[in-house]
This record gives structure tokens, C-alpha cells and sequence, in this order.
């Protein structure tokens, strides 16, 4: 086992403004840097601020362009292995990209697989986990929804040494507003058809399950701030919650209407055993920095899998995830590609 001091940055973006979020980015690295920090995440697109609209699809850059040739610089320029998320073209398709850039120039570029439910209108999904052998140890990179699902816990299991999750995650929890900022009716309790769904605390259980399950350390770097969007077919969302304000909102700005809600923040690091020994709020930047013992159990970094708890063998990483979400994931990786055909630029 390894000591290695990393760092988890919490902070909001601006949506669309690429070069002040990457301004606004710089000194928090630097924070963390100058606290010793080895290893330092930032949170899923950072540099673009997170939303359901067609500005997506102009803010997708080469992997060499402005974001990864700043990420890239940063940790050359600060001597440090550096995480950062963006969307990128990659062989004529869109992603959602972390890049793990280290100090002497090497790069690891992992894309998302599991895209969010909306984001299947805007993003492809990845194909495989990455494993980055770097001079710090193997790290393995997931990015936000990811972190739910079980088959990316079974393909780390036993051969990484630490994991690093940048996310950006709305909590779903706020206000539906028509065009002008009118405020129609508030979500006080995400549920579908009557079942109540708690996001935030999937996510945390989530993060302690993926520690517990490789055994290694885990860095989730998360957005805060506020989240404000319109979302695509956005009546089923509205509908799924059946109550007499989501009818009033579709009559009065059908499926146009914009959500307003926090951003979840709650950026941590844990170590093997799933505690959290640096974590933030939901509100508001921080530069979370720790030392964590980086290495996979066992003899010679060989986990000892029959200490460890069984693995599920079915979708959800945790238990009590109802099967809604899923289905409706499915059912945007379908319309997803329909939607980008009509909307994404020729």
C-alpha cells in the first residue's frame, strides 16, 4: 500500500463559457497542488457547465482542443496527475470524456458509458473501462451515472488501485419555471408514480459500495450551484409524478417548461473501508485534499476477493434502486439518436 495525497474540487460552471470556467478552475488546482496534492479531480464538465440544450452540441471540442490541452498543460505545469472531464469528438461521434493527464505527458481518455437518461440526446455512450497505469499506481475512471451501475464495480475489482469519479449531478429537487422565470410548481420530493426516489442517497451509497467492493480508495469531485434547463420530452417527467401542479404546468407551458434545482454537490474522498475522511456540502467550491493509502488489498496488490462482499449480478450497484429508472434509461438511449437526427447541427 501507497500513501498518495489527492485532492477532490468542488466547484460551479457557468454554462457555455468555456475559457472563464477554465480561468475559474485554475486556482482551485493550484490550491490543491500547493497543499501536496499528487493526484487532483475536477468535476464532469467543468469547463462547459451542465445542461439539456442544443448549445451542447457547439461546446463539443477535439480532445486536443481547448479543455484537454489546459488539462494537459495544468498538470505538466503544476507537476501533478490531473482529472477533468469534457465533451469530445472522438472517431466522428460525441462523448463525454474524463482525461487523466499525467505530469511527463502521458493521457488516459475514458468515455462515459453509461450516459444520464437526457444526455442520450446529446452524447454516444463508451464502450469500455479504462485503466490508467500511471507512476501513482493503476487508477480507474468512471464519471457520475456510471457509479449506480454494477458491471463497472465487477471490471475493477482486483485490478486498480484507486478510483477517481468526476460528476455532475442535478438533484432533481426544485422548481418548474415557464420562459420568463415564472415560478408553475416545485418538486419537493422526486418520485415516480407514487414511489419516492432518492438520488442523493443513491450516489453516496454508491461511492461507499464502489470503495468496499475494490477495496482501494475512491475521489468524487462533483459540480455545485445551480441547475437550470429545460428538459427534452419533458412531459413524462412531469406525467410520472401525477400530481395537479405537473397538469397545471403542461397547461400552461407544456413540455417547454424549465426546471430550477441545486446542483448536488457533496464532493468527498473515501478510503478502502468506504469512510469519508474529506467531504463538502451541497453548496458551495471547496478543495477537498487527503492522504489516502492507494493500492488494492492483498499480497503484491493481489485483492483477496473472499474478504471482499459479494458483488450483485444483476444492473443496480445497490440495493433499492426501483427498475423505473433503468427502463427510462433505456428508453432514452433509443430516443436519444432520433432526437440528435432532428436537432444536432449538419
Amino acid at each position: 500500500m501507497t500513501d498518495l495525497r489527492v485532492a477532490a474540487i468542488q466547484m460551479d460552471a457557468q454554462v457555455g463559457v468555456v475559457e472563464v470556467n477554465l480561468a475559474h478552475a485554475a486556482p482551485l488546482v493550484e490550491q490543491a497542488a500547493e497543499q501536496g496534492a499528487q493526484l487532483i479531480v475536477l468535476p464532469e464538465l467543468f469547463s462547459t457547465g451542465y445542461e439539456y440544450t442544443d448549445r451542447n452540441y457547439s461546446l463539443i471540442e477535439p480532445l486536443d482542443g481547448l479543455t484537454g490541452t489546459w488539462i494537459a498543460e495544468t498538470a505538466q505545469r503544476l507537476d501533478v496527475h490531473l482529472v477533468g472531464s469534457f465533451p469530445a469528438w472522438i472517431d466522428g461521434k460525441t462523448h463525454i470524456v474524463a482525461t487523466l493527464a499525467a505530469p511527463d505527458g502521458r493521457q488516459w481518455i475514458y468515455k462515459k458509458i453509461h450516459v444520464a437518461m437526457w444526455e442520450n440526446c446529446y452524447f454516444d455512450r463508451g464502450g469500455k473501462p479504462v485503466i490508467a497505469d500511471t507512476k501513482l499506481g493503476r487508477i480507474g475512471l468512471l464519471i457520475c451515472w456510471d457509479e449506480i451501475y454494477a458491471d463497472l464495480a465487477r471490471a475493477y475489482r482486483g485490478r486498480v488501485d484507486l478510483l477517481c469519479i468526476p460528476s455532475s449531478p442535478p438533484t432533481f429537487v426544485g422548481t418548474l419555471e415557464d420562459g420568463e422565470g415564472n415560478v408553475l410548481a416545485r418538486i419537493d420530493n422526486l418520485s415516480v408514480f407514487g414511489r419516492a426516489m432518492d438520488v442523493v442517497d443513491w450516489f453516496q451509497q454508491a461511492q461507499v459500495a464502489h470503495a468496499r467492493n475494490a477495496g482501494v480508495p475512491v475521489v468524487y469531485a462533483a459540480r455545485c450551484g445551480t441547475f437550470h434547463s429545460p428538459i427534452p420530452f419533458g412531459a413524462w417527467l412531469l406525467l410520472a409524478q401525477g400530481s395537479r401542479d405537473a397538469l397545471h404546468v403542461l397547461r400552461t407551458a407544456g413540455a417547454r417548461y424549465r426546471l430550477r434545482c441545486p446542483m448536488m454537490g457533496r464532493s468527498c474522498i473515501l478510503n478502502a473501508a468506504g469512510e469519508r475522511i474529506a467531504g463538502a456540502g451541497q453548496d458551495g467550491e471547496a478543495v477537498l485534499v487527503a492522504t489516502v493509502e492507494a493500492g488494492a488489498p492483498g499480497l503484491a496488490g493481489a485483492p483477496d476477493l473472499a474478504a471482499m462482499p459479494p458483488l450483485p449480478s444483476g444492473v443496480a450497484l445497490i440495493a433499492g434502486i426501483p427498475r423505473y429508472p433503468f427502463w427510462f434509461d433505456g428508453w432514452m438511449i433509443t430516443l436519444g439518436p432520433w432526437y440528435g437526427r432532428r436537432h444536432a447541427p449538419r
